[in-house]
């Protein structure tokens, strides 16, 4: 079978890492709950490379332990499974199965960690897991107990959503500030891709954001450490796919369409990750080769504020945007010729109301 090449089960356990000191009593430890996720692989020399590496880049301290026996009761369990739990007629777990079977991507994708519940994907893997050397893991999740937004902000994970973290590497520092863009990029052309929803209107909010109809369909969270010359990035993906709540949602998106034309089913979250993970890859070996210029166009041609006017507190009068700086802020002229570099200032800044925080005359 698909799932022929998985070796057997096998427990491992991690030593906890959210001791908040030295003098964590074991009582506290013990009453931890365990989160259990499963890894996934594509075939038995991914599970195999995926298991060696998450064995020796675990953070701080012991990696795994074998032996369940060996270990105190811990937060975290991660579990390799030789075939995909089973799922009933009305389960909306995530078809892992699916999944791998539509997975064209060479590397990202090709192990999976999932579980059906979680706190946060990106907190696993952010403050769990350091970057493997071979890449390709993603982190997946039906529903999230606290999910992470920008900054403070947290993400509304309702179950019908595709969540999901990874990780990645920029070996430069002045393309680090457009990996937000590239993953935006790279979701609404994953998405445009799949049958039924090759006319889906979706537009890009700068920096992060990923709406349709005036409404938040989706978000990305980055999160990095840099480490000598290199950044490692962890990247957090929310997509409403099926959700009616809290916002618009792929599934309204399409119903909308299949009310006027015939057109395909709609695609499952097993469906647009394993797209997401095909494009993402392909943009991101020509943006590690080439930087942002390849994709400028196409990313303006999708974002929402080409010639939408905003003003300052620190300006007289409105500014235009036109498109992004050469170190990925926002550029924008005024009716006299000048141009300017626009900055947000924390999350107090509201395109929606003409506003922005923070405006300085651009170097380029």
């Amino acid at each position: 079978s698909t799932w022929g090449h998985l070796s057997r089960s096998i427990t491992l356990r991690a030593l906890s890492l959210l001791r908040r000191s030295m003098a964590t009593s074991s009582a506290s430890v013990a009453a931890a709950a365990p989160e259990e996720v499963a890894l996934f692989a594509r075939d038995s020399e991914v599970r195999a490379a995926t298991l060696s590496a998450l064995t020796s880049h675990w953070k701080h301290g012991k990696s795994f332990v074998v032996d369940p026996a060996d270990a105190p009761a811990v937060p975290l369990v991660l579990r390799t499974m030789e075939t995909p739990p089973p799922r009933g007629a009305d389960d909306a777990g995530l078809d892992v199965a699916e999944f791998f079977g539509s997975l064209r991507a060479r590397s990202l994708g090709s192990a999976l960690l999932y579980r059906s519940v979680i706190s946060s994907t990106q907190t696993l893997l952010h403050q769990h897991v350091a970057p493997l050397p071979r890449g390709g893991l993603v982190c997946a999740t039906d529903a999230q107990t606290q999910g992470k937004g920008r900054r403070t902000n947290v993400w509304d994970s309702r179950f019908g959503c595709l969540m999901f973290s990874f990780q990645h590497v920029v070996e430069r520092h002045d393309r680090l500030p457009f990996l937000q863009y590239l993953v935006s990029l790279a979701m609404v052309e994953a998405v445009r891709a799949l049958p039924g929803c090759e006319s889906m209107d979706l537009r890009l909010k700068w920096p992060n954001d990923i709406y349709a109809d005036g409404r938040k369909l989706g978000g990305i969270l980055l999160e990095s450490n840099s480490y000598g010359s290199s950044f490692f990035v962890t990247i957090g993906v929310g997509l409403n796919v099926t959700n009616t709540e809290p916002s618009v949602s792929l599934k309204e998106l399409h119903e909308r369409v299949a009310a006027t034309r015939a057109v395909a089913p709609l695609p499952s979250r097993a469906a647009v990750l394993a797209s997401f993970c095909t494009v993402f890859e392909g943009m991101a070996s020509r943006f590690e080769a080439d930087g942002w210029a390849p994709f400028s166009d196409l990313y303006l041609e999708r974002w929402l504020h080409s010639g939408q006017e905003v003003r300052s507190d620190t300006t007289v009068h409105p500014i235009t945007l036109v498109g992004l700086t050469d170190v990925g802020y926002l550029k924008g002229v005024d009716a006299h010729g000048t141009v300017y570099e626009l900055q947000p200032d924390g999350n107090r800044f509201d395109f929606f109301a003409g506003l922005i925080s923070s405006v300085v005359p651009a170097t380029k």
